[in-house]
């Protein structure tokens, strides 16, 4: 049970965190073409790579934390998908 609540923490964490970047991205970049949701991916994909070997390789990060890293910041992928669908003509 612990799992679920550490994922549901993550996810609601890393969805605040998407919003803000998002918005950030729209007030730069027009908003025609999901550009918010394209950075969000890209730095978020390369951060949380970077984070996660730094903290595996120096053995930092117990099971919970990866589980919240991995699984809860991880569902803007189906959310991604979703938009994807959403858009199409």
């Amino acid at each position: 049970m612990q799992n679920y609540v550490v994922v549901f923490a993550g996810a609601g964490f890393g969805g605040m965190l998407r919003y803000w970047m998002s918005s950030a991205a729209y007030k730069i970049l027009p908003e025609d073409f999901p550009f918010g949701t394209l950075s969000v991916n890209l730095l978020g994909s390369f951060l949380i790579g970077m984070f996660m070997f730094y903290l595996n390789d120096n053995e930092l990060i117990s099971a919970e934390m990866r589980i919240f890293l991995t699984r809860g910041l991880k569902m803007f992928w189906l959310q991604i998908l979703y938009l994807t669908i959403l858009l199409q003509p």
